[in-house]
């Protein structure tokens, strides 16, 4: 058991960003030999919202703290530009820096 975690925010999107519902009809469709995954994936922004409500609930707690951009960052999920890739790589290095002091005091206590 672990009493302190660190996460580190990986998505571009904004830090508190919730998913909204997609239609259930097109994974119905699109996924019409596979029911349990349709529905799965029909409800999937359920189970994303109440993960970042579950981690934001324990960093209020002072049992977690987050890394995370300052900013959205520029690049898509399937991102296969070296450049941007490394562009957001150093965006994170940074972010790790910034945040360093609030690394070390969190991880000491």
């Amino acid at each position: 058991r672990f009493d302190r975690v660190t996460g580190v925010q990986t998505c571009a999107l904004p830090i508190y960003y919730f998913k909204k519902p997609a239609p259930k009809w097109f994974f119905n469709l699109a996924l019409r030999r596979y029911p349990a995954l349709a529905k799965a994936m029909a409800n999937r922004h359920e189970m994303y919202n109440a993960q970042l409500k579950f981690v934001d609930e324990q960093e209020r707690a002072g049992n977690c703290l987050v890394i995370a951009p300052g900013q959205p960052l520029p690049i898509s999920r399937i991102e296969s530009d070296p450049e941007k890739m490394q562009t957001v790589y150093q965006l994170g290095q940074q972010t790790a820096i910034q945040r360093l002091p609030d690394i070390i005091s969190f991880l000491s206590h």
